[in-house]
């Protein structure tokens, strides 16, 4: 077998090979169950003023505290006492990946779209980030991918992505602009993100298909709109009793999430 610690760091660095939100967002990992953070809202004023002159108070920013709770997720991988006894099959590894499998499922529907009830909060539950509607309901066109670029702050722009499902990219890749070039740019390298107007663009199962008053996308700086919130250590129990003939693997983290920032992102609304 092989140390908690190994596991959690094996398990931790896949799910983010595998998980969109993870390679996006910002990750913090904590020894207790909260990360309590503040979270700002607006900008702090500066100005210009002579060497002598009075100066008035600048305007404050609002800042509030903020906690995000982490949440227990399990997986309950098993197999039989023949296969793992089987010397072709590598034990560590086959656990691993199972474990991850199951977790990257369930994390990315939760950081999407989770209710915060034992679970983390996901992206399309905040109230607070804003809908850039189409303007023909249930059509993507050209227009409305650039209004939803533009909607972004500046300040936000350069480290912007865009996040779909599949379907929602298939669309997208039909998409011709005034002189009927595709605005579709596929990647050319191994690994690398295919790109919109030269933004990369990362898909999930997760997110909702493109369908009426649907938010199909969701466009912005992730790093700084998101935050995962892991728990440090992660259990794995052996159980080769309760169901003869299969050994049963169970293993649970704590994970949370939640906006941190809703100026940083906007949707993008069939």
């Amino acid at each position: 077998g092989f140390a908690r610690a190994e596991l959690y760091d094996r398990v931790i660095e896949n799910l983010k090979i595998s998980s969109p939100i993870r390679k996006l967002a910002s990750t913090t990992t904590i020894s207790s169950n909260v990360l309590e953070l503040l979270v700002q809202n607006g900008e702090f004023d500066s100005g210009w003023v002579a060497e002598k002159a009075e100066r008035p108070v600048t305007a404050n920013s609002k800042v509030k505290n903020k906690q995000i709770h982490v949440h227990e997720i399990y997986s309950q991988p098993k197999a039989t006492q023949r296969l793992l006894s089987d010397s072709c099959i590598n034990i560590e590894e086959w656990i691993t990946s199972q474990i991850v499998d199951s977790f990257s499922k369930a994390e990315n529907e939760a950081f999407i779209s989770g209710d915060g009830v034992n679970k983390p909060k996901g992206i399309l539950t905040c109230e607070d980030i804003e809908k850039v509607k189409v303007e023909e309901a249930g059509k993507i066109g050209f227009e409305d991918i650039i209004n939803l670029i533009n909607a972004l702050d500046e300040v936000y722009q350069s480290n912007a992505s865009f996040l779909m499902n599949r379907r929602t990219m298939a669309l997208i890749q039909t998409i011709k602009d005034s002189d009927g070039r595709f605005i579709w740019q596929s990647s050319m390298a191994e690994g690398a993100p295919n790109k919109l107007f030269g933004i990369p663009v990362y898909c999930s199962n997760e997110m909702p298909i493109p369908d009426d008053g649907k938010l199909a996308i969701i466009y912005g700086d992730f790093n700084r709109g998101y935050k995962i919130v892991d728990r440090q250590g992660m259990s794995l129990m052996r159980d080769p009793f309760t169901e003869k003939p299969f050994v049963k693997f169970y293993a649970t983290k704590r994970v949370g999430g939640d906006v941190v920032d809703s100026n940083a992102l906007k949707f993008l609304q069939l």
